[in-house]
């Protein structure tokens, strides 16, 4: 019986349920134990979503600007400055005017500066006014020129200038206008342009930047009459720099003029003073010195320094001449040719030589064999001097830094050689020690000046030096051989200068513009009418005796080029 028993006792398929087996808490069946962790999981992760998602919605961006804009922040800050007007909101001019079309919607600022027109601009007389590059009046130009103001524009312009230079059947040029401050190189990178995809020649007006230093003496009364001068000139938009130096004994009617100075637009806020702090009436060599430190360009190519005398007064429009000139003569692919000996750009006509006291000057007449004396001059007269001036001359970034060069190997050598020979004193000591050594670089690398020779003759002049508040330099103020009347005596006659803001009066008159260095007349630092042979003759003679009298080095020392190797500095 037993057996039996024990086999209905395990036979599930006879009905007997096997309830007194317990099985073990691992097998059992509970679902509420088995779904308690996965139910909890979805549960974390709809709330971590709608976390997400709210999150999300409350900090979404809403004020995205272009991609110009993200990259660089001062084109937000410009547009912020001038928004662009809606579509629609400027209407062309239906007449060719140089004026703003008087339907056009003008921008105010809300705060006092001037009006800002974001409208389009027609220049109606631009393909007339282009010279056409030196070819035959038959043969068609093949280049093309793009021109935008706008950064808008320049995204829109930029695919079918760089298509249209791809094919190479035309010369492109991209120029590149307006106010807002933002180089090539960053407009390169927001759209994506690469110079071999894309070889077209780049122009920017905007990249120059002219510094403007005074060297003040303590009673330059006359200063006041300069800024003011340098304050209503017109800048092209560009925001001017000015430094006042200053001895360390100054008029207090000076100090009190500079510091009530009212009224100015241009110069607000952009004038630094330095005053020198040594009690002592400096010599020719700090003089100098202090003068070539006064200035080093950011950029030697772009960078550059106008200096100017307390004496002088300047045109409202001697920037446009500066600019002008810049582009021309620097800037331009004919300046990179023929333009490595020009110094610099003169804006003053001195009415005597700047080797002597009192003996005039008249510039040299142009000889040209295919113009007659009844024949009007198409060219902007001017000529090429080998003498630097200190009245009012903008000196090229390049050139200055050579000269900070010059002057430090200079000096360097007359304190390592002992028995160098004293400095020939050529300039008069009515004008400032510094040209003294500007003059031994210009002649022993053959470097020159360009100066105008219009004023007095056919137009005004751009800049006028006034003799009736003279003071001699303050290193050549306590001779005893120099008085002030002697300084004063035969000194450029006072004439008023153009009153023009434009350069469009003087452009008028000799229709060409500038003319290319090679045709201009060339004069010695004496006044002697020279050719580039002459040039070139006198400046390796004079580079030979530089480097063996101040230079620090032998007659054995020869050289290909003493030009380039002016000082034998021994280590």
């Amino acid at each position: 019986m037993a057996p039996t028993k024990m086999s209905l006792r395990t036979d599930e398929e006879r009905g007997k349920k096997d309830d007194d087996h317990r099985v073990s808490d691992q097998t059992r069946f509970r679902p509420l134990r088995r779904s308690s962790i996965p139910r909890l999981r979805r549960v974390i992760v709809v709330l971590i979503a709608l976390f997400l998602v709210y999150e999300f919605f409350k900090h979404m961006p809403t004020g995205l600007t272009p991609a110009a804009e993200r990259y660089n922040p001062k084109i937000a800050a410009l547009k912020h400055q001038n928004p662009r007007p809606p579509p629609g909101s400027v209407q062309s001019p239906t007449a060719p005017k140089v004026q703003v079309p008087p339907k056009a919607e003008i921008n105010h600022k809300e705060s006092d500066e001037q009006p800002l027109y974001d409208g389009k601009i027609h220049f109606y007389e631009l393909a007339q006014s282009l010279p056409r590059k030196q070819r035959p009046a038959t043969l068609a130009s093949e280049a093309v020129m793009f021109a935008a103001a706008s950064l808008h524009s320049v995204s829109d312009m930029l695919p079918l200038a760089c298509g249209m230079a791809v094919k190479r059947l035309n010369h492109v040029h991209f120029v590149l206008m307006g106010k807002e401050d933002v180089s090539i190189e960053g407009i390169k990178q927001v759209n994506g342009i690469r110079d071999p995809e894309c070889p077209i020649t780049w122009h920017v007006w905007n990249d120059v930047r002219v510094d403007m230093v005074v060297h003040a003496s303590e009673y330059s009364s006359s200063l006041i009459r300069l800024i003011r001068s340098l304050d209503g000139a017109d800048y092209l938009g560009t925001k001017p720099s000015l430094t006042i130096e200053l001895p360390p004994w100054v008029d207090a009617n000076l100090l009190g003029s500079l510091q009530s100075l009212n009224g100015l637009s241009q110069l607000k806020g952009r004038i630094t003073l330095r005053r020198r702090i040594q009690p002592h009436y400096m010599g020719p060599v700090e003089s100098s010195l202090r003068t070539v430190e006064s200035f080093y360009p950011l950029n030697p190519k772009l960078s550059h320094l106008l200096m100017l005398s307390p004496q002088t007064e300047l045109a409202p429009s001697f920037y446009h001449y500066l600019k002008y000139s810049i582009l021309f003569y620097k800037q331009s692919a004919r300046a990179q040719q023929e333009g490595s000996e020009l110094l610099g750009i003169s804006l003053d006509l001195p009415s005597a030589k700047p080797t002597s006291q009192s003996e005039a000057f008249a510039p040299p007449v142009p000889q040209s064999s295919d113009q007659t004396q009844n024949t009007k001059q198409k060219h902007i007269p001017s000529f090429l001097w080998q003498a630097p001036n200190s009245n009012a001359a903008l000196y090229f970034g390049d050139k200055w830094a050579e000269f900070h060069t010059f002057v430090s190997s200079r000096l360097a050598v007359s304190e390592a050689v002992i028995n160098i020979p004293s400095q020939d004193k050529l300039i008069s000591t009515k004008y400032p020690a510094f040209m003294e050594y500007l003059l031994e670089m210009m002649r022993a690398k053959g470097y020159y000046m360009i100066y105008p020779s219009f004023p007095g003759r056919t137009a005004s002049p751009l800049a006028t030096v006034h003799t009736d508040l003279y003071h001699p330099p303050e290193e050549f103020a306590h001779e005893p051989g120099l008085k002030q009347s002697d300084s004063i005596e035969e000194l450029l006659a006072e004439k008023p200068v153009a009153r023009a803001h434009t350069i469009m009066p003087l452009l008028d008159t000799f229709e060409l513009g500038h003319s290319f260095l090679g045709r201009i007349p060339l004069v010695s630092y004496d006044a002697e009418r020279l050719t580039e042979e002459m040039l070139q003759q006198r400046t390796v003679e004079y580079a030979k005796n530089f480097r063996v009298r101040y230079g620090g080095c032998s007659q054995d020392d020869l050289v290909e080029d003493p030009s380039a190797y002016l000082f034998c500095r021994k280590e």
